[in-house]
C-alpha cells in the first residue's frame, strides 16, 4: 500500500501501477532526484518491503529521511553515523509551542494568573510535544478560568514517564458521554490509517452512535463530532475538501493504542487476536482484524457481534468464522472486508445467511464473484463491492431487484448475464427496480447502459456512471421524471466505440435540483445545456475548455469550478460584473492556458485559486489572482 502511495505522488501511471508495480516505480525512480520522508517505521520488515525500490541511485543526490521511536531500526536501516536523536523540547520552545497553541482560537490576550498556571502545566508536560498538543486540547474544552485550568494542572504528575499516558487518558475521560464511543471507533481502524468521513457517516449512522434529527442532517452531525475531536487535538486532519471541510482524518499511534486499550477495558471492541479470552466472545458487540499478526481460531462463536472490519489483516480467519457461523451471527449489522493488492478471496456462500446486515462493503479481488444468494438479504440497505485489480467482479443481476437497498456502488465489476433481467447478449439495457435507492454508483460496470425503465422511482439523490454508454446520455437527456430530484451527478468518460455515432446533443438543463456536476471528456460539440441551479462543477479532460467557459457564465448561483486536465484554453476570461457573480473558488489543475484575464469586477467573491501547472511554461496571472492562489503540489 506503500508502495503505491509513493508512485501516485511521483505520477506513475495507472497501468503501470496495476502491471508491475516494484519494478516499473524502481525504473521511475532511478532516473529522479528525490526526497521521501516516512514517519514512524517501527520495525526492520517495513523497511524490507521497500528498500529494493527506493535505493536506486545514491549517486544521484537523493535521500530518504525515516523517523523512529526505537533507535535499532536507525541502526538497521543506515547504521549507527545514520543517527539523529532528537531531544525533548527545552523550556523556551515550550513555552512559545504552548502559547501559540492556546491563542490559536482566541484573539482575546491570556491573562497574567493564567499565563502563570499555563507555564506550570507546560512545564509538567516535561517537552514532549504530543502531551503540550494534547494538554492544549483539554484546556481549550474548558471556561478559560483560574479554577477550570487549576483543575488540569492537579490532575496532572509530576513525572514525564507518566505525564503522556496521564494525559491521554485524561483527555478521553474529558470527552462528553456522545464523543466517547466515536473516538474509540477510530481504534478500530489500522494505525496510521487515512479514514474518510464518508466512511464514518456510514458506520456510526448504521450503529446508531449518533442522534440524527433528519436524513439532510446527517453529514453536519458527523463532521460536527469530528471538528470536536479535532479541536481537542485527539485526531488530525488529514485532507480537506475545497471550502475547508474535513474530508479524512488520521490517528496519532499513541492515542490508537489508547483506542485499543480503553475500547477492550470498556468492551467497545475487541481485536481478533483477543477474541479467544475467557468470555470475550459471549458479549463482544465489535471485531476488527487489522493487523498481519496470526490470529488463532480456537475462540467461541460472538453471536451478539454487530460490526466485523476487516482491513487488511487476518481475512482468512474471518472469512472461516463467516462460513462456519454465519446463521448464529443474528446481530450483525456491519460487514467490512478490504484486502488491498491482487490477492484473490474468495467470499463464501455461507454470508447470505446475515439475515440482519443492514451495511455490506467488500474491497478485494473476489476471484469467485458474488454469491447469488446475496439478493435474499432483506434488510442490506448499503451494498458497495470494489474490485481491487484490473479484472471485473461477478455480480448476480438479481441484486438491482433488492427493494429496500438505499445505497449501491459498484465498481469495475460485470453483472452474471445469466440472469433474467438483462434481455441481450452483447451491450444490455439494464433495469433497476430500487424504489428507496438514494445513492448509485457505476464506476466501470461492463456492458451495461441505462434505459428509460432503469429507474422508476424519485428517491435517488446522487448518480455516478463511469464508462457511459451514448443510450445512458440520451435517457439522463430526457430527465424522466423518476430523476428530476437528482441533486449530484458524475458522468464520463463516454464510451462510444461500440455504440454507432455519438450524440449531438446532451440537455441537462431540467435538473432542477442539481448542486454538483462532474463531466469527464465531454466535448462542447455535442451542445450542452447545463443545470441552471449548479452550486459547483468540475470538468476533466475537457478539449476547447473556452467554449465550456461561455455556458458556465451563465450559471448565476455557481460557488466552486474545478478544472483539470484540459486543453484548447488560450485565455481564460472573467470579465465584467455579472461574470460569475458567486464563485467563491477555482482549481486550475494541469489546465493549459495563456493568460488568465480578468477586471475589477469579475469574480467578485473569489477568495482562493488552486493552481498546478502544466508545465514550466510561464503563464501570465493577475496580481489581484497570486495573493489568493495557493500552488498544489505533485500529488
Amino acid at each position: 500500500m506503500l508502495l503505491v502511495d509513493i508512485a501516485k505522488q511521483v505520477e506513475l501511471s495507472e497501468d503501470k501501477i496495476k502491471k508491475d508495480l516494484v519494478r516499473n516505480l524502481y525504473l521511475l525512480l532511478q532516473e529522479k532526484r528525490f526526497l521521501i520522508f516516512l514517519d514512524d517505521v517501527w520495525d526492520f520488515k517495513s523497511w524490507d518491503s521497500l528498500s529494493s525500490v527506493l535505493l536506486t541511485n545514491p549517486g544521484n543526490g537523493s535521500r530518504i529521511i525515516v523517523t523512529s521511536r526505537y533507535k535499532d531500526v536507525g541502526r538497521y536501516l543506515g547504521g549507527e553515523s545514520s543517527l539523529i536523536s532528537l531531544d525533548l523540547l527545552g523550556e523556551e520552545e515550550g513555552k512559545e509551542l504552548f502559547f501559540d497553541l492556546i491563542m490559536a482560537t482566541s484573539k482575546e490576550a491570556l491573562l497574567p494568573e493564567l499565563r502563570d498556571i499555563g507555564e506550570k502545566i507546560m512545564e509538567r508536560c516535561g517537552g514532549l510535544p504530543l502531551a503540550i498538543v494534547l494538554v492544549v486540547g483539554l484546556l481549550r474544552a474548558r471556561e478559560r478560568s483560574s479554577h477550570a485550568w487549576k483543575q488540569v494542572l492537579k490532575s496532572m504528575s509530576q513525572g514525564v514517564e507518566k505525564t503522556c499516558l496521564e494525559i491521554l487518558a485524561l483527555s478521553y475521560q474529558d470527552l462528553p458521554t456522545e464523543l466517547k464511543p466515536l473516538f474509540l471507533y477510530f481504534g478500530m481502524f489500522p494505525a496510521d490509517h487515512e479514514i474518510f468521513v464518508s466512511d464514518l457517516l456510514s458506520m456510526w449512522i448504521m450503529e446508531k452512535l449518533i442522534k440524527i434529527d433528519g436524513p439532510r442532517m446527517q453529514e453536519s452531525i458527523v463532521e460536527a463530532n469530528i471538528d470536536k475531536l479535532i479541536s481537542r487535538n485527539l485526531i488530525q486532519v488529514s485532507t480537506t475538501r475545497l471550502d475547508g471541510r474535513v474530508r479524512s482524518v488520521r490517528v496519532h499511534d499513541l492515542l490508537h493504542s489508547l483506542c485499543i486499550q480503553l475500547a477492550e477495558d470498556n468492551n467497545f471492541f475487541c481485536t481478533l487476536n483477543k477474541l479467544k479470552t475467557v468470555g470475550t466472545a459471549a458479549i463482544v458487540r465489535r471485531i476488527t482484524c487489522n493487523s498481519n499478526e496470526h490470529a488463532d481460531e480456537n475462540f467461541g462463536v460472538p453471536k451478539k457481534v454487530r460490526s466485523l472490519l476487516c482491513l487488511g489483516g487476518s481475512h482468512e480467519v474471518l472469512l472461516n468464522l463467516l462460513k462456519r457461523n454465519a446463521s448464529d451471527l443474528k446481530f450483525l449489522r456491519n460487514l467490512i472486508i478490504e484486502i488491498e493488492g491482487g490477492k484473490a478471496i474468495r467470499l463464501p456462500n455461507e454470508i447470505a445467511k446475515l439475515s440482519g446486515l443492514s451495511y455490506l462493503k467488500l474491497t478485494a479481488y473476489l476471484a469467485s464473484g458474488i454469491p447469488s444468494g446475496i439478493s435474499s438479504m432483506k434488510n442490506l440497505l448499503t451494498l458497495e463491492v470494489i474490485s481491487t485489480t484490473s479484472h471485473p467482479i461477478h455480480i448476480p443481476g438479481s441484486i438491482l431487484k433488492m427493494k429496500q437497498l438505499q445505497h449501491l456502488s459498484l465498481r469495475n465489476i460485470k453483472f452474471d448475464s445469466s440472469s433474467s433481467i438483462f434481455k441481450s447478449i452483447n451491450i444490455e439495457g439494464v433495469e433497476i427496480a430500487l424504489p428507496n435507492l438514494k445513492t448509485l454508483d457505476f464506476a466501470k460496470v461492463y456492458g451495461y447502459y441505462i434505459t428509460p425503465n432503469s429507474f422508476k422511482n424519485s428517491s435517488l439523490r446522487k448518480l455516478r456512471i463511469l464508462r457511459l454508454y451514448w443510450q445512458t446520455l440520451k435517457v439522463l437527456s430526457k430527465a424522466t421524471q423518476s430523476l428530476h430530484n437528482l441533486e449530484v451527478l458524475k458522468l464520463g468518460p463516454p464510451f462510444l466505440g461500440e455504440m454507432g455515432s455519438s450524440p449531438s446533443r446532451v440537455d441537462l438543463s431540467r435538473y432542477q435540483y442539481l448542486a454538483k456536476l462532474h463531466l469527464q471528456w465531454f466535448p462542447s460539440s455535442w451542445q450542452i445545456q447545463l443545470p441552471p441551479n449548479l452550486m459547483q462543477i468540475t470538468l476533466e479532460h475537457t478539449p476547447n475548455i473556452g467554449d465550456f467557459m461561455k455556458l458556465l457564465k451563465r450559471l448565476s448561483k455557481l460557488e466552486i469550478i474545478k478544472l483539470k486536465y484540459c486543453y484548447g484554453v488560450g485565455n481564460l476570461e472573467f470579465l465584467g460584473e455579472h461574470s460569475l457573480p458567486q464563485v467563491q473558488v477555482l482549481v486550475l489543475w494541469d489546465v493549459d492556458f495563456d493568460e488568465l484575464i480578468v477586471d475589477e469586477t469579475g469574480l467578485p467573491k473569489l477568495y482562493k485559486i488552486i493552481y498546478k501547472p502544466v508545465d514550466n511554461r510561464p503563464r501570465i496571472i493577475p496580481e489581484r489572482f497570486k495573493k489568493i492562489m495557493v500552488v498544489a503540489d505533485e500529488r
